[in-house]
């Protein structure tokens, strides 16, 4: 993973930056709130976190203070997501309030959406901002015309709320929700905007978070039942998802994971440390690499590898 970006949140309140290679940090950010998501530019100059009443952005180039983004200090701020283009940040928060900033402009727009935004994910190439609500519905909004719904579909039941969303290649979307449920969609054809192709009891209890390798051919999902599970994803003319196997039962719920070099391993975050894992023969006992330095649970993890 020579050349590859990982970074960490943490309960403690910090964004750390590692090096691969000696599993050390290389920088730790004071982000002063849990940080609920990450983002990478697609240059990898900037990175985005955001939490509760924050909206900042880290020149990674520069040791210098972030730049903070006008966030109502009342606000839980979700998920971030940049533009393929890196000339945007979007950001959502659990009170409705999906927002964009500009980079160049500095100019900011919004729209309020009429339920809580948990999850959100952008599809820069058909041009749709798609999100998972309180209310247990998946939404779609014109990416250059912010205000323009362009689908919606009740996934879940109104009282469970839609917990994480993960596009796939192939217009597929995959979604979980606080019970166990995990879905996979088709979104963005002719018709129903949303097309349900599958829906498995993957946990028990609710899944923390989907992750994909870059072709799509395998996901992982984990969740409070401290396992994290990986499925093949054949065509989707077909039952697409199946099951792969799943990784040792670990002490605490298991928050994120990220593949590495599709599939060659994943790494997840689930008490104070970074367990990288690796396929040799078969679903692997123990993991390879530990990163530690955090004095609190590792929530999240985002991983950025340069394209051979």
């Amino acid at each position: 993973m020579e050349g590859a970006f990982l970074a960490t949140g943490s309960y403690d309140r910090t964004i750390r930056i590692w090096d691969v290679g000696s599993q050390q940090p290389l920088a730790t950010y004071n982000f002063r709130q849990i940080p609920n998501g990450l983002a990478l530019s697609p240059d990898w100059q900037h990175l985005a976190a955001v939490g509760k009443g924050s909206v900042s952005v880290y020149d990674l180039k520069q040791n210098a203070e972030p730049c903070k983004f006008d966030a109502e200090e009342v606000l839980n701020w979700t998920t971030c997501r940049f533009t393929d283009d890196g000339m945007s940040l979007l950001a959502c928060s659990d009170s409705g309030l999906l927002r964009r900033y500009c980079q160049r402009s500095a100019q900011v727009e919004g729209i309020d959406v009429e339920a809580g935004l948990n999850t959100m994910e952008i599809d820069s190439v058909a041009g749709y901002i798609l999100l998972g609500d309180q209310e247990g519905c998946l939404r779609a909004y014109d990416l250059r015309q912010m205000k323009t719904e362009v689908g919606k579909v009740v996934a879940f039941e109104h009282d469970i709320g839609v917990r994480y969303i993960l596009t796939l290649p192939g217009s597929l979307l995959a979604c979980c929700d606080s019970r166990g449920i995990l879905k996979l969609y088709k979104y963005g054809e002719g018709g129903e905007f949303f097309r349900q192709i599958q829906s498995i009891q993957a946990h028990v209890g609710m899944i923390t978070h989907i992750s994909a390798t870059k072709d799509g051919t395998h996901l992982a999902t984990s969740g409070i039942d401290r396992s994290c599970k990986i499925w093949f994803l054949r065509s989707p003319e077909t039952t697409p998802l199946m099951r792969y196997g799943e990784l040792p039962q670990q002490d605490m719920t298991i928050w994120s994971s990220v593949f590495v070099n599709n599939a060659d391993g994943i790494f997840t975050t689930s008490d104070k440390t970074l367990k990288l894992w690796r396929w040799r023969h078969g679903v692997p006992r123990e993991p390879v690499n530990i990163f530690a330095g955090h004095s609190h649970t590792v929530v999240s993890v985002l991983l950025r590898e340069r394209s051979s």
